[in-house]
């Protein structure tokens, strides 16, 4: 478990760290948070024998506007990284649902043994979660000074992390009990 939230929130913990310790240095943070993104997604490919497609998304999401931060020397790049990655990926699960596809399933059907109604209801949540974080992060980069939007992006990842959590009550109701835990996460065999 530590492992994971190593790899899923490391990135981010990093950026803050040397965002904080380094005199507030955007640049340097940036820096950082793209060296232990590539860290975080090699772990990932190691940990798991396959290639890992949500950290290797937000690691090329991150590397392409990181890189043109860095190049540009303008933070407002690795700002609107975070309005695109979200809606792009709420478009992106709003669309499969309506070709009566759901790409968390396909995703996560490793991960959780759900009911049908579960798996709608989970990919609905998350795709409005996503719209709605999307729209928040392009309101404050628009508004807020650089120091203050990582402040913001503090808040932001606190509560994709409690939204996150919260989903298990969803997970624990929706599941199907002889495949899976009582938290609905697949059994291992």
């Amino acid at each position: 478990m530590l492992i994971e939230w190593l790899i899923q929130f490391g990135p981010i913990t990093a950026f803050f760290i040397a965002f904080e310790w380094g005199g507030r240095d955007f640049f340097l943070a940036t820096n950082v948070l793209m060296a232990a993104i590539i860290l975080a997604t090699v772990a990932s490919m190691i940990r798991d024998r396959r290639i890992p497609w949500f950290p290797l998304y937000a690691a090329l999401f991150t590397l392409t506007f990181g890189g043109a931060t860095l190049y540009y020397h303008d933070p407002h790049f690795l700002m609107v990284r975070d309005t695109l990655y979200d809606g792009i990926f709420g478009l992106i699960i709003l669309v499969a649902l309506s070709m009566k596809k759901n790409i968390l399933r396909t995703f996560f059907l490793p991960l959780f043994a759900l009911t049908d109604k579960g798996w709608q209801i989970l990919a609905w949540r998350w795709a409005v979660f996503f719209l709605i974080m999307a729209t928040a992060n392009e309101g404050a980069r628009r508004i807020l000074s650089v120091e203050a939007w990582v402040y913001f992006k503090i808040i932001a990842t606190l509560i994709f992390i409690v939204f996150g959590v919260y989903q298990f009550t969803l997970t624990r109701r929706e599941r199907v009990p002889e495949e899976s835990n009582a938290l609905g996460m697949r059994r291992r065999t």
